[in-house]
C-alpha cells in the first residue's frame, strides 16, 4: 500500500502540472537547468512502475474473484464470513450503529451524485480535461464493474433478520465499498495541488474506504469477503482510469508540462 500511495502521488503531481505547459507558447525556451532526456526518462520510469503495481493489483482482483467461484476456497471463505458476522452481532453498540448509518448515506447514490457532478463541473470550468477524464473514468469503470460482478455472482446477503439497514440487489461485492474506494482514490488524485504528491490525503482516503467497508459488515448487510473484495476492486478501477488517461490520452505538449512541473500558478506569476 505504501508503494501504491507513492506512485499514485507521483502520477498525480505529474498529471496535474500538465495544463500550464499546454498553454505556453512553443517558442518559449525551456529552463536551462532541465535535461529533457532525464525528465522523459523519469516519466517513463513512473509509468512503468505504476503499470507494474496496477498489474499486481489486477492479479489480486482476479485471484479474489476466482477464490469466490471455486468450491473449496468458497467454503473456507464462507466459514470466515459467518464467524465475522457473529463477531459483528456480538459487538453491536448504538453509537457505532448510528455512525454506520451515516457512512451508509455518505456512500449512497444520494450523496455521491452531487459530489460527482460538482467535481466534474469544477474540473470542466478549469479546463482540466485529463483530470476530468480520470474522475469520470473511475466512476464509470467502478459502476460497470460492480454491476457485472453482482449479476455474475448473485450472492445472497446475510440473513435479513440481522440487517440493521435496508438493502437491495445481491451481496458480492459491496457496492458501497467499490464505489467509495474508487471515488476517494480518484478524488485525491484529481484535487491535489501540483507539486504535492498528496500522500497524506491518500492515507486519509484509504482510511475512509476501510471505515466504509467495516461499517457495511457491522450493519450486517454484507459479508466480510464482500467488502474486502469491494475495496480491492474499487482501487483497481480508479488505478486503471489513471493509467489509461496518463498512458494513452495525454497530448505531447501536456506530457512535457507534466515532466517539467509547470503549473497554472507559476505561469500566471511569470506574466
Amino acid at each position: 500500500m505504501r508503494h501504491l500511495i507513492v506512485i499514485l502521488g507521483h502520477a498525480s503531481s505529474g498529471e496535474r502540472a500538465i495544463r500550464a505547459v499546454g498553454s505556453r507558447s512553443v517558442s518559449k525556451p525551456l529552463p536551462s537547468h532541465i535535461d529533457p532526456d532525464v525528465e522523459f526518462g523519469h516519466v517513463r520510469e513512473t509509468h512503468h512502475r505504476f503499470a507494474v503495481i496496477l498489474l499486481w493489483w489486477l492479479i489480486a482482483v482476479s485471484a479474489s474473484l476466482l477464490a469466490m467461484a471455486i468450491d473449496p476456497s468458497r467454503e473456507f471463505i464462507d466459514r470466515v464470513d459467518r464467524a465475522w458476522l457473529s463477531v459483528m452481532v456480538d459487538a453491536e453498540v448504538d453509537v457505532l450503529v448510528r455512525i454506520g448509518e451515516i457512512l451508509a448515506y455518505a456512500g449512497s447514490v444520494f450523496a455521491r451524485v452531487p459530489l460527482v457532478v460538482g467535481v466534474a463541473v469544477w474540473l470542466g470550468r478549469r479546463a482540466a480535461w485529463d483530470r476530468l477524464g480520470v474522475w469520470l473514468g473511475a466512476i464509470v469503470f467502478s459502476e460497470v464493474t460492480l454491476t457485472l460482478l453482482k449479476t455474475l455472482y448473485g450472492r445472497a446477503r446475510p440473513p435479513a433478520a440481522l440487517a440493521l439497514v435496508e438493502t437491495s440487489s445481491s451481496s458480492f461485492p459491496s457496492g458501497h465499498s467499490v464505489a467509495t474506494t474508487a471515488t476517494v482514490v480518484a478524488l485525491v488524485y484529481v484535487m491535489a495541488q501540483a507539486g504535492d504528491p498528496a500522500r497524506h490525503w491518500f492515507y486519509v482516503a484509504a482510511l475512509f474506504a476501510v471505515l466504509m467497508a467495516v461499517s457495511r459488515s457491522y450493519l450486517r448487510v454484507h459479508w466480510l469477503s464482500d467488502v474486502t473484495v469491494g475495496v480491492v476492486v474499487g482501487t483497481a478501477t480508479a488505478m486503471a482510469s489513471v493509467w489509461l488517461v496518463e498512458r494513452h490520452t495525454i497530448p505531447i505538449s501536456r506530457a512535457i508540462q507534466s515532466m517539467f512541473g509547470w503549473s497554472d500558478r507559476s505561469e500566471s506569476a511569470e506574466r
